[in-house]
């Protein structure tokens, strides 16, 4: 079976660290109920569909339409614009956290003992995860020595050390950080664009572009994100019960995200939780944006 989360595409970790990133939101989703579990099942099939294809085209235009499916009708303008519209959101919440969490296990799968020692070490909020004092071992003043022997450390491991200090110095600035999301969402549009403009083309004209294999596992990317987060939001009694109540939540909930990062402040332990969102256990379905 394909698997195409970047974070499990690229990593094989071994059961410990697994169990070590279990603890920083990686849990299992929920499944929606309510009106909406006809789209559910319909989604499943089509990107079950496209997995299963050995036709290239096929699995493009397959999980296409299980996006397409899995995003309401609810935004004006054409399919393209409406299906963009409704992933941006989910794909820019979840991008800092899943940069942060693959450089995580990264980290760990380095020296696992060692880079697990230094975040335990590491000043942080109470109660948070290590996805969270991660975080805060990268960002906060308070931990600029734990740092600093955590790149002495990584030694001979030169790319490892870069990308570190590469992804810490976006960190340590909400404007950098919220560019980095920025254009990330830019690079989304333009890639969603893509694979509508070769999906088009392999329905009405049948020409497959040597490019298509690369669009079909951003697609799949794509939808596994809001896939995950909509089971999240959308199962159980404390959840929402429709896909458009759970997309303009998302819409909503990313508006307010890039504004609390756009205040330019010193950063704080409590960042963790606003740069490293991760979707609420619990929720009252009759309100949009949880205070």
């Amino acid at each position: 079976r394909q698997r195409h989360d970047l974070y499990a595409k690229y990593h094989d970790y071994d059961s410990e660290i697994s169990d070590l990133l279990g603890e920083c939101g990686m849990k299992r989703v929920r499944i929606p109920s309510g009106p909406d579990g006809k789209k559910f099942f319909n989604a499943v099939s089509f990107h079950g569909m496209s997995n299963s294809s050995t036709s290239v085209e096929n699995q493009l235009v397959n999980i296409w339409t299980a996006l397409e499916t899995i995003t309401p009708e609810s935004y004006s303008g054409s399919t393209i614009s409406n299906v963009t519209q409704g992933v941006l959101p989910f794909i820019g919440l979840n991008y800092m956290a899943r940069l942060t969490r693959c450089l995580l296990g990264d980290v760990l799968r380095w020296n696992r003992k060692f880079a697990f020692k230094s975040i335990k070490s590491a000043a942080c909020g109470d109660g948070d995860n290590l996805l969270q004092q991660f975080y805060c071992l990268l960002t906060l003043d308070a931990n600029e020595p734990l740092v600093e022997v955590l790149f002495a450390e990584m030694k001979d491991f030169h790319l490892l050390r870069h990308r570190t200090f590469s992804f810490l110095k976006t960190l340590r600035s909400r404007a950098k950080t919220l560019k980095a999301i920025e254009d990330h969402e830019r690079r989304v549009s333009w890639q969603i664009h893509r694979i509508y403009r070769t999906r088009n083309l392999i329905v009405h004209r049948g020409q497959v572009p040597s490019y298509t294999k690369t669009l079909v596992v951003n697609a799949h990317d794509y939808f596994d994100q809001v896939f995950e987060l909509t089971c999240a939001l959308g199962g159980g009694d404390q959840h929402y019960d429709t896909y458009e109540d759970i997309f303009r939540y998302m819409e909503m909930r990313y508006s307010k995200y890039k504004e609390d990062l756009s205040v330019s402040e010193a950063i704080t332990a409590t960042d963790a939780r606003v740069v490293l969102w991760t979707p609420p256990q619990d929720i009252d379905r009759k309100i949009i944006l949880p205070t």
